[in-house]
């Protein structure tokens, strides 16, 4: 169950040697559906809006690609 009232989820994305510049470098799906999403570069964090309140679990994949190309997955079961 989501415990926020604004149903945001903000996460850290930091890449100390390239970096990450621009939003299209990050992919957000939620239960396999594309997810949208807002990129703070300068602070170096994501925000997530999620769907209105539900009893279900959420599947939340993030993809990001930095500057020369590294990629990286982080998946995460939001209650």
């Amino acid at each position: 169950m989501i415990q926020s009232q604004d149903n945001k989820i903000r996460f850290t994305i930091k890449d100390e040697l390239s970096g990450i510049q621009k939003e299209s470098q990050i992919r957000v799906y939620l239960n396999g559906d594309w997810q949208l999403f807002d990129y703070d570069p300068e602070e170096d964090y994501i925000t997530v809006f999620l769907p209105g309140s539900t009893t279900k679990p959420y599947q939340l994949m993030i993809f990001v690609t930095d500057n020369v190309g590294n990629k990286s997955f982080k998946e995460f079961k939001v209650l």
